[in-house]
């Protein structure tokens, strides 16, 4: 028994040193001094979120990320962040990674939809009932809503909109009623890895031609669908640079400018809404890390592309957590990997804390005390980028991180609209 007894104790101290040995005295104690318990509850709601009050400011723009499209705990503690920023800092608009077409039809049609109606417009992944909560709540509060991803996502909502806007009278004979069908045909030709260009390049240019016809004869056309006819064209133009990027990629096989596209475009977008679609509004952005980044080592992501122009009024927060397991895209379970012994890990960092949720704002010196965060991190469990890294810098990255004690996979819900 007594050999029991010190067994465990040996255990728990190897695990605690562990845990702890990537870090320096120093930068023991400048984390334990300077981070911020949120307070969540049991349930990662109510947190103490004055806390970063200073640190937004008089910002319209906050981008709140996640390490993985598929971690409850990140989805309910930035639902609550949410409604803190919108009740206590006027934050009136939500950005979501999802299609602008979409997200608009919700956005445009909520009064004809139930929460659960208003998630078909996500990827599968974030079909979830917090996501139902987070919309039931924008619902209620009358929060915008928009998507800013240039690819299409959930649900028939463009299409709809087309066949509201573009009826018999206006454009008789309803050419474009199978418009989007045709493009979801080609997307799929055009992800296929062993297509081959020349049987693909017709197709496609023929696709993009007739978007551009739309969005000419729609221009110019006078209507009560304002708001639906701004959406349609936005979502043209994006359908159209898909299509460009997507078969340039067919041609020469090279991921970096498709992925570069991508996220360039998503940049315009948001700036669209923030600029002309809703001017003057109080932004929240929702995505991955990746995208929300203002620094990738060796890619170019949307936030590094809106830190060149609106840095001054933006403030980027990366989730993370500690352990657990998650949901990947395709809503796979996957065990998050153990701490990295080789190097520094942000779950060295994780591990130094008991509370549910910890908020780091990145410092502005880079003493011995702060240089885990001004040299490449660990973080697994992540995209980093397309050479498969697994480290970021993150003071470069974020102006705040959140760390999660413990990540669960949601409850997966690939249920379709009622």
């Amino acid at each position: 028994m007594r050999l029991c007894f010190f067994t465990i104790v040996i255990l728990f101290y190897l695990q605690d040193l562990l845990l702890s040995q990537g870090l320096s005295d120093a930068q023991t104690h400048y984390l334990l001094e300077q981070a911020i318990d949120i307070d969540l509850n049991e349930v990662y709601g109510e947190g103490k979120w004055q806390q970063l009050d200073k640190i937004i400011g008089d910002k319209s723009m906050v981008m709140l990320g996640e390490f993985s499209h598929g971690a409850r705990e990140v989805f309910l503690t930035r639902n609550d962040l949410i409604r803190y920023l919108h009740e206590e800092k006027g934050f009136d608009l939500i950005l979501f990674e999802a299609g602008v077409g979409e997200v608009g039809f919700v956005d445009l049609k909520r009064n004809n939809l139930t929460a659960k109606q208003m998630t078909s417009c996500f990827f599968n992944i974030w079909r979830t009932d917090e996501f139902v909560d987070l919309m039931s709540y924008i619902d209620q509060k009358g929060i915008l809503i928009g998507g800013f991803d240039i690819q299409r996502s959930g649900g028939n909502g463009f299409d709809l909109l087309l066949q509201e806007v573009l009826n018999e009278e206006v454009l008789p004979g309803r050419p474009y009623s199978d418009l989007e069908s045709n493009f979801g045909r080609i997307q799929t030709l055009l992800r296929n890895r062993n297509m081959v260009y020349d049987s693909i390049a017709a197709p496609t240019l023929e696709l993009m031609e007739e978007y551009s016809r739309l969005h000419h004869l729609l221009s110019g056309m006078k209507t009560e669908y304002s708001g639906e006819k701004e959406i349609i064209l936005r979502t043209c133009e994006n359908r159209m640079n898909y299509l460009k990027y997507m078969l340039a990629f067919v041609q020469d096989r090279n991921w970096r400018p498709r992925w570069t596209a991508r996220d360039f475009h998503m940049a315009e977008n948001i700036k669209w809404y923030l600029h002309e679609f809703y001017p003057g509004r109080k932004a929240i952005i929702i995505g991955h890390n990746f995208h929300l980044a203002k620094f990738n080592e060796k890619e170019e992501v949307a936030g590094e592309f809106l830190a060149r122009e609106m840095k001054a009024q933006m403030v980027s927060i990366g989730f993370f957590g500690g352990k657990g397991y998650y949901a990947d895209n395709s809503g796979k379970l996957e065990d998050m990997m153990p701490v990295d012994t080789t190097g520094l890990d942000i779950k060295h960092i994780a591990g130094l804390f008991d509370q549910r949720a910890i908020l780091l704002e990145m410092p502005s010196d880079s003493s011995n005390a702060v240089k885990c965060f001004y040299e490449p991190l660990v973080v697994n469990d992540s995209f980093i980028d397309l050479n498969g890294s697994n480290t970021l810098i993150l003071q470069k990255s974020f102006d705040v991180i959140i760390v999660l004690d413990a990540i669960s996979a949601p409850q997966r819900k690939w249920f379709s609209a009622e």
